[in-house]
């Protein structure tokens, strides 16, 4: 097995933790030849599993407890950029996240970062390494997604953990320095990103009823579309195209495996049709 394909550990068994799947997903990224799609956001995006993407050469940059920022960040410190960025915007009251940001990733993109111990725990390389084969996988997703898409939605309400999330949300402070900080670097980032050559997309991830409506979103949707509707150029409102009555979710803000799956290829379509690139 080579050393790019080492560093490619997104298929590893589920025992890393936050910090290594982090990491691990940005190292994957920047050893990767061909880079046609990032997903970019928090651990809303990372939910999204990247076995289910179509599209070859996508890559899924969701940081768990981080925001956009931090992995576009990244991706403009690297030589080469992907043809089309999704950044969900979900959520904006999270600092960037340095330890990632200030590494030399202009020389991660050299495969044999993959399989350097700073960058993964010697341990977890050799499980990634047995369970790493991309056919056998491909072809299992397959069948879970036409499992997966033929029942129809368990989900049976906020459960209470998600109710007290919501309770919590209520009395939190809001940040709004940050957030407006964090918009503003979005669009920043966004513009370089479009000088470039790149399509970018903005994307709202459906969340549950109680967490769709909260303020802690809209104000979100807001900031960055400039707009009450998320309503802007770039602007993909995953909710008005998406049969909101047929999603779940694991705690009423992660989307289930069988609702990605469905937003997954709800996007893919969009990029196809809109990005002019024969993916």
């Amino acid at each position: 097995m080579s050393a790019r394909s080492l560093a490619v550990v997104h298929y590893a068994p589920r025992r890393l933790t936050a910090s290594d799947a982090n990491l691990g997903s940005l190292v994957k990224y920047a050893a990767a030849d061909e880079k046609n799609v990032a997903w970019v956001g928090s651990s809303l995006t990372a939910a999204l599993s990247e076995r289910y993407f179509t599209i070859q050469g996508s890559y899924n940059l969701g940081l768990s407890g981080g925001n956009p920022v931090t992995a576009l960040e990244v991706l403009l410190r690297l030589p080469s950029l992907p043809k089309v960025v999704v950044i969900e915007t979900n959520i904006l009251d999270r600092s960037v996240d340095h330890t990632l940001v200030d590494r030399p990733w202009e020389y991660f993109s050299v495969p044999m970062v993959g399989i350097f111990a700073n960058f993964y725990r010697p341990l977890h390389l050799i499980p990634a390494a047995v369970f790493y084969w991309p056919g056998r996988i491909r072809r299992t997703a397959e069948s879970r997604r036409q499992s997966l898409l033929a029942a129809s939605s368990s989900y049976r309400g906020l459960p209470e953990t998600g109710q007290r999330e919501v309770r919590r949300l209520d009395t939190r402070p809001v940040n709004q320095a940050l957030e407006e900080s964090n918009a503003a670097e979005i669009h920043r980032i966004k513009s370089d990103l479009q000088r470039l050559g790149v399509r970018v997309y903005f994307i709202n991830l459906p969340y549950a009823p109680e967490f769709q409506r909260h303020p802690y979103n809209t104000r979100a949707q807001a900031l960055i579309s400039g707009s009450d509707h998320y309503n802007c150029d770039v602007c993909v409102d995953l909710s008005a195209v998406l049969p909101m009555d047929d999603l779940g979710w694991s705690d009423g803000q992660h989307l289930d495996e069988r609702s990605s799956i469905i937003v997954i290829d709800a996007m893919e379509k969009i990029v196809r049709e809109q990005a002019g690139a024969s993916f």
